[in-house]
C-alpha cells in the first residue's frame, strides 16, 4: 500500500511540476450570468482585449527638442520589444488631412509634421486638435501618456511577464538616463502584477503553513517522529493538490493557491486524531499492533467522516456556475479526501515498522494544563448550559453585526498595500486621466448603418455631453468625436469647427472619412461591422 501511494503521488508531483499558472484575471462570474455575456459580446464585436500597457510622465514636455528625442527614443526602443505591436503617444498619433484631388481625408503621422528647426510646430498642430484634448496628455498640460500595445496572442501565456519586464526594464533606464519620473498601469501590467503576486506568495504560504503546523505539532506531541510523520503526509497531500490541478487541465489562480494551504492545514488535524489515539492506546496496554488497530476501528471512521463532510462543503461550490469556484471546489473536495486516505495509509504503517514509544512520546497525554481544561469544559457543558447557550446567542448576534459591515469591492488593486508602487501609479493615471480601466456603453441603433446618421451621431454626442456632469468619469471617446475631426480637417484644421456636421455637410464629410483598414480606422473601433452598434 505504501509503494502504491509513494508510486502515485510520484506521478502527481511529475503532473504538478507542468502546472501554468493564470495570467489572466480570474473569472468570477458565471459564463451565462448576462453582464459576462455583455462584456463577451462588446470584445467580440469589438475586437477588444484589454492589451495596452499605459505609461506616463511627470513634467516632461514631449513637444521641445530635447524633450521629443527623449520621448521618441523610448517609444523606439519599447517598439522593438517582442510582443509590442504599437506604441502611441502624442508625439506619433495621426492627423487628418484634406485629399483634394480624391475628396477622402488622409491619416497623416504627426511625424511628418514634426520640424526639428522649429519644436514648437507639433505641439501648436496637437494644442489645434480638440479631438486629443485629455486623452494623450493630462489637462494641466505637463504629463504626456504612451500606450503599449500587447500582441494578443502573448497576453494569456508566460511570455507576457518576459514581455512586461522588459517594458519595465527600458522604461528604468530611461528614468536613469533623462531623470524623469514615469508611472505605469494597464490592463496587462495588471494581469503580470497578480500573477507574479501568486506565485511568489503560494509558496511562502505553504511555507509558513507548514512551519507554524510543525511547530505546533512538535509543541503538542513532544516527538520528532510523530512530527516527521505528520508532514510526510501533508508533503503528500500537497503534492497531490498541485497534480490535481494540473491533470484536470486548471491553472493557477488566486483562489486555487489557496489550496496547498488549506490541506495543509485539514491534514494536520488528521494526524493529531490518530497520533494522539495510538499513544493513548499503547498507553494502556502497551501493545503495539493491538494500539494500531483500535486507531483504525475508532478514530478512522470518526476522521473519515470529518474528513467527507468538509469535503462536501468544498463540493458544494461546484454546482455553482463561476469558473474559478467549480475549479476550487472539484480540487479542494478530492484533495481533503486524499488527505485522508494519505494519514490512515502512512501512520499506522510506518509505527508498524516502528519501535515501541517511549514514556517521552505519549507524556503529554498526562499534561494537568490540558486535563483541567477539558474538565473544565465537561463542567460548564454539563452544568452551565444556560450560561452555554447564551454565550452562543451573543456570538452569533455579534456575528450577524459584523455581515453587516462587510464591503464588496471590484477593485483590481485590492490585493496591494497603499505604499505599493502598483497602486502609486495607478493613482497617478487616475488622478491626470481619470483612471486606466474603461466603462464601455454600447447603443443599438436598431437598424444597420444606423450608427452614420446624422440624428445618431447628435444623440450620442448629447449623451456624452451628460457624461461630462459626472465628476467620477474622465472624458468619453465615440464616432461623434471623430466625426467632429474629420469636419475640422475637411475645414483645413481650423479648430473652430470641431463640432458636429450640419445636414448639409454630412453627407460630404461622413462620405470623407479614411476607408477601413487605413492607418485612422474610426468606424471599425467605433461602430461594429453592421453600422447598427455605436461604442
Amino acid at each position: 500500500m505504501v509503494v502504491i501511494l509513494l508510486a502515485a503521488t510520484a506521478f502527481m508531483a511529475y503532473q504538478g511540476s507542468k502546472i501554468q499558472m493564470s495570467y489572466s484575471f480570474s473569472r468570477i462570474l458565471p459564463l451565462t450570468d448576462s453582464t459576462q455575456m455583455a462584456y463577451d459580446n462588446f470584445r467580440q464585436t469589438f475586437d477588444q482585449v484589454g492589451n495596452q500597457v499605459v505609461l506616463s510622465g511627470e513634467d516632461i514636455n514631449v513637444f521641445s527638442t530635447e524633450g521629443y528625442k527623449e520621448w521618441k527614443g523610448l517609444e523606439n526602443s519599447l517598439d522593438t520589444i517582442f510582443g509590442v505591436s504599437g506604441v502611441l503617444s502624442p508625439i506619433s498619433a495621426f492627423n487628418l488631412a484634406r485629399n483634394d484631388s480624391t475628396g477622402k481625408l488622409m491619416a497623416v503621422p504627426f511625424s511628418e509634421h514634426y520640424n526639428a528647426s522649429n519644436a514648437d510646430s507639433l505641439g501648436l498642430l496637437f494644442g489645434s486638435l480638440p479631438f486629443y484634448k485629455g486623452l494623450l496628455y493630462s489637462k494641466d498640460g505637463r504629463s504626456p501618456i504612451m500606450f503599449v500595445q500587447i500582441e494578443r496572442e502573448q497576453l494569456y501565456t508566460k511570455d507576457i511577464i518576459k514581455i512586461i519586464e522588459s517594458v519595465k526594464k527600458i522604461v528604468a533606464d530611461f528614468e536613469e538616463t533623462t531623470g524623469h519620473k514615469m508611472h505605469a498601469s494597464g490592463l496587462p501590467y495588471l494581469r503580470m502584477a497578480n500573477t507574479k503576486k501568486v506565485s511568489s506568495e503560494l509558496f511562502i504560504n505553504v511555507g509558513i503553513s507548514l512551519l507554524v503546523t510543525t511547530f505546533i505539532m512538535f509543541l503538542f506531541l513532544r516527538s520528532f517522529k510523530a512530527t516527521l510523520i505528520s508532514m510526510l503526509v501533508v508533503i503528500l497531500g500537497v503534492c497531490w493538490s498541485f497534480g490535481l490541478i494540473s491533470i484536470f487541465g486548471f491553472k493557477i489562480s488566486m483562489l486555487s493557491a489557496l489550496i496547498p494551504s488549506l490541506i495543509i492545514v485539514i491534514g494536520v488535524p488528521n494526524c493529531i486524531f490518530l497520533i494522539n489515539k495510538f499513544h493513548a492506546e499503547y498507553k494502556g496496554h502497551k501493545n503495539k499492533i493491538l494500539a494500531i488497530q483500535r486507531v483504525i476501528r475508532k478514530i478512522g471512521a470518526a476522521t473519515l467522516l470529518t474528513n467527507f463532510t468538509t469535503a462536501l462543503g468544498f463540493a458544494a461550490f461546484i454546482f455553482t456556475d463561476s469558473v474559478i469556484l467549480h475549479e476550487f471546489g472539484i480540487v479542494a473536495s478530492i484533495n481533503i479526501m486524499m488527505v485522508f486516505v494519505i494519514s490512515i495509509i502512512i501512520i499506522p504503517v510506518v509505527y508498524s515498522y516502528s519501535s515501541r514509544p517511549k514514556k517521552r512520546h505519549y507524556v503529554h497525554l498526562d499534561k494537568n494544563w490540558l486535563s483541567g481544561f477539558i474538565n473544565y469544559l465537561t463542567y460548564l457543558v454539563q452544568n452551565q448550559r444556560m450560561a452555554v447557550y447564551g454565550v452562543a446567542i451573543v456570538l452569533t448576534a455579534l456575528g450577524l453585526y459584523g455581515t453587516t459591515l462587510m464591503v464588496a469591492t471590484g477593485n483590481l488593486s485590492e490585493e496591494y498595500k497603499k505604499n505599493d508602487p502598483l497602486l502609486i501609479d495607478l493613482r497617478f493615471l487616475e488622478s491626470n486621466f481619470g483612471g486606466v480601466v474603461p466603462l464601455e456603453i454600447v447603443i443599438d441603433t436598431k437598424r444597420e448603418r444606423g450608427a452614420q446618421k446624422l440624428s445618431t451621431i447628435k444623440k450620442v454626442n448629447e449623451l456624452q455631453e451628460r457624461l461630462t456632469e459626472i465628476p467620477q468619469l474622465s472624458r468619453s471617446l465615440s464616432l461623434a468625436d471623430g466625426v467632429k475631426f474629420a469636419k475640422q480637417a475637411y475645414y483645413r484644421g481650423d479648430s473652430s469647427f470641431y463640432s458636429i456636421p450640419t445636414r448639409q455637410e454630412s453627407s460630404f464629410i461622413l462620405s470623407s472619412l479614411p476607408e477601413k483598414n487605413s492607418d485612422l480606422n474610426l468606424l471599425s473601433s467605433m461602430v461594429d461591422s453592421t453600422g447598427q452598434l455605436v461604442r
